[in-house]
């Protein structure tokens, strides 16, 4: 077990052997890894997706409430997908009665 370790500690260090100074530097490094064999290209692009996404303001994707299409618990099937197919959304809280509590999310896909 330790050998294992210790060959995982050496290509971290392998990959990090130059200090990047930026997100840019750091996105190369990780690059020449994946030429180098040491990470896989799907591990690389979710790396690039967390820096995506941490540039991402909230107000940018976030629906404010008044706004938000939610499903009642009490409606009816055919109103359900009349809701879902004109929102062009693909999440919908689902409520009872309330707004503020929310007891579940209906996905698009599962209708």
């Amino acid at each position: 077990m330790q050998t294992n370790r210790n060959s995982w500690l050496d290509i971290i260090k392998a990959v990090f052997k130059d200090v990047p100074k930026n997100k840019s530097d750091l996105i190369n490094i990780l690059k020449t890894a994946v030429l180098d064999g040491h990470m896989d290209n799907e591990s690389l692009r979710m790396i690039e997706g967390v820096f995506r996404v941490s540039e991402v303001q909230v107000r940018d994707i976030m629906i404010p409430r008044p706004h938000m299409t939610v499903i009642d618990i009490a409606d009816q099937i055919d109103d359900i997908i009349k809701k879902v197919a004109s929102s062009g959304h693909s999440r919908f809280p689902v409520i009872d009665d309330k707004r503020d509590e929310i007891i579940g999310v209906l996905l698009a896909k599962d209708l």
